[in-house]
């Protein structure tokens, strides 16, 4: 499963070279950082698509996921 998302970030970041503001990419590849337990990457992306988007939900609650990741409780319940 892991090679899935290892696969996942990497045709994500294929993508994102192409066009580095695509917000579903970066979305998704914040989901996929996620699921490796990469908070920190995965915050980046989902600050990135929140500048653009700052109402899109996927990428709040992702960004929530990844504060908690990064035992930054005190964030995340400013999220949540």
């Amino acid at each position: 499963m892991l090679n899935n998302f290892t696969a996942a970030i990497d045709e994500y970041s294929r993508g994102i070279k192409l066009e580095p503001h695509h917000v579903p990419l970066l979305s998704n590849r914040a989901e996929a950082y996620l699921r490796l337990n990469q908070f920190g990457k995965a915050l980046s992306d989902v600050e990135i698509v929140l500048k653009y988007e700052n109402d899109h939900l996927k990428a709040t609650f992702r960004k929530g996921k990844a504060l908690c990741g990064l035992q930054r409780y005190q964030d995340a319940i400013t999220i949540f």
